[in-house]
Formats: C-alpha cells, structure tokens, sequence
C-alpha cells in the first residue's frame, strides 16, 4: 500500500498444501505497520494503477512501465 492510498484492501490466500487450513474468524493472519510522514503531499495528482476502487480489481501489472524495460533488458 502506498502513501496517499484510497481504497479496500483485498488480501488472497493460497492453500498449496494437501492438508486443510482451518480460519476462524478473528483470527490474525497479517500484520501492519503505518506511518505518519511529516511532509504533505497532494498523491490524488499522481496516476496509478489502483486508485480508489471499492472492489477487488485484477492485477495490473502488466501495465507497468518498468516490465517493459525489463523486457527489453532480456533481449
């Protein structure tokens, strides 16, 4: 999550394992820490991916500029 973010969190869970994993509610299965910052910055004018969606959202990642430099960094 960047600074600035607006939005619903969405956390995936995977179960690689033969076994069944038991959730209860309540139950911790991640941990936050925030922060505050002293300097103010206006981060509604910066464009992003995910910007205040009230829904999950599908991965974005494709559209990510440093994945095409990378791709062209293979080549």
């Amino acid at each position: 999550m960047q600074p600035g973010y607006c939005g619903c969190l969405s956390l995936e869970l995977t179960n690689n394992n033969n076994n069944a994993l038991k959730l209860r509610v309540g139950a911790a299965i991640i941990q936050a820490r925030f922060y505050r910052f002293e300097k103010e910055v206006d981060y509604f004018n910066i464009v992003r991916k995910y910007a205040c969606q009230v829904r999950p959202v599908p991965s974005k990642a494709n559209s990510d500029i440093e994945l095409e430099i990378l791709k062209k960094l293979v080549e």
